[in-house]
């Protein structure tokens, strides 16, 4: 696999490897980082989740991309992200982000949006990159809003009954607050 390796002016954003496991585990069974997600992985369930995103990483066509985001100035791992359900035919994906409780609001997750959108556009043929997200997460809303989302007409449930959001952005439309370039964004590689 050509692998995604973005370079922000904070964050260095590349394909999961192997020893991630460790920050994918920690993140995913943790009640506090999983409050708007969904219940907490049991460590086991975490550790098989983890191999399968290996795995889809690896796989072609490529269909999902699973990052993490590595602080330059700390050189520590401080989130995952990823660009998934990658829908050559319906020219669509959608794009998630998990920060260690230690690195909210600190502009990370901003930046992290700016750099994944602006790559899923130049690297996939798709026009429409959306987030679901629960209704009750007001932060995260803000979060996409501020980057350019903007609200489908779509709210449902999931598979547990929380209510559920998505906000789109468009490639004909899209320019965030502060475009990719004014954020740094550089060497895309796929």
């Amino acid at each position: 696999m050509r692998e995604l390796q973005l370079n922000t002016p904070r964050l260095l954003i590349g394909a999961l490897q192997a020893q991630d496991c460790e920050l994918f585990c920690e993140l995913f069974t943790d009640k506090r980082t999983m409050q708007f997600i969904g219940e907490p992985l049991s460590p086991a369930r975490a550790c098989a989740n983890f191999q399968a995103a290996l795995r889809r990483n690896a796989q072609q066509p490529l269909r999902q991309v699973f990052c993490k985001m590595v602080e330059k100035t700390s050189d520590r791992a401080i989130g995952l992200c990823s660009i998934q359900r990658i829908d050559r035919n319906r020219r669509t994906c959608e794009i998630g982000l998990m920060l260690t409780p230690h690195r909210h609001r600190c502009g990370f997750g901003r930046e992290t949006v700016v750099a994944l959108v602006d790559a899923a556009f130049r690297v996939f043929p798709i026009g429409e990159i959306s987030v679901q997200y629960g209704a009750d997460n007001a932060a995260v809303e803000r979060l996409f809003i501020g980057t350019g989302f903007r609200p489908g007409a779509h709210e449902g449930a999931d598979e547990a009954g929380a209510r559920m959001r998505l906000l789109s952005a468009y490639r004909h439309s899209w320019s965030p607050p502060g475009n990719a370039h004014q954020l740094g964004v550089h060497a895309c590689q796929m």
